[in-house]
Order: structure tokens, then sequence, then C-alpha cells
């Protein structure tokens, strides 16, 4: 897409089209778990903030990144 813009050639390859679909679709599924496990986050912090530490232990905290 930038390429186009910065030659102003309007014609992309088929090839050129499907990696940009497939970069666009990785960053919204990335941004889906990311807010998924900050919501996950937020809801333990605030409806359960005395069992917290015991809930968001590293363990857990390292697979919400990795699913990430």
């Amino acid at each position: 897409y930038l390429y186009s813009i910065a030659t102003g050639d309007n014609i992309i390859t088929y090839k050129a089209c499907i990696i940009q679909v497939f970069f666009t679709d990785l960053c919204g599924v990335s941004e889906f778990f990311l807010l998924a496990a900050m919501s996950y986050d937020h809801y333990v912090a605030i409806c359960k903030p005395l069992h917290y530490v015991i809930i968001m232990s590293k363990r857990v905290c390292r697979i919400l990144i990795i699913c990430c």
C-alpha cells in the first residue's frame, strides 16, 4: 500500500494483497487477545481484590502474554 502511494501505481499484485490481508488480520487478532487479557485483569482487580495476587499468579500472567 505504501509503495502504491509513493509511486502512484494503483495496481496491486495478488501476492501483495494476500500479504497485506494477512498482516491486517494478524494485528486485529493480536489486539483482540490483548484486550481480552486486559479485561480479565480488570475484572479480577475490581471484583475480587483480595484474591487478585492468588488468581493473577506469574503462571497466569505468562499464559495471557503468550496468548497475545
